[in-house]
């Protein structure tokens, strides 16, 4: 999930790419096929849509998640799986200049 001004870079970003060509074209399609605009319900719960839902398997249970310019939703399963740390991170980290 991006917050609308951050959403609002990235497509600006996608539409002046200097590359159009059927790959392009391919990606566009597929991401906003499976993009939708969240709301909130009367007691500020965040509305997914079902076929997002469905898209990443979420039943009862989720987890969100922050990544610098946006906030990930995963169902609580393939959270297991993905939210493991990475092979190698001190040495990321320390490629990035951050340790």
């Amino acid at each position: 999930m991006y917050p609308e001004v951050t959403w609002a870079e990235f497509c600006s970003k996608l539409q002046s790419a200097g590359r159009k060509d059927i790959q392009y074209r391919n990606f566009v399609r597929h991401l906003f096929a499976h993009t939708e605009e969240a709301s909130l319900d009367g007691q500020g719960r965040l509305i997914v849509p079902p076929a997002l839902r469905d898209f990443a398997a979420i039943g009862r249970d989720a987890v969100l998640v922050g990544a610098l310019t946006r906030v990930e939703l995963w169902s609580s399963h393939n959270w297991e799986d993905a939210g493991r740390p990475p092979d190698g991170m001190a040495d990321l980290m320390t490629e990035l200049g951050l340790y």
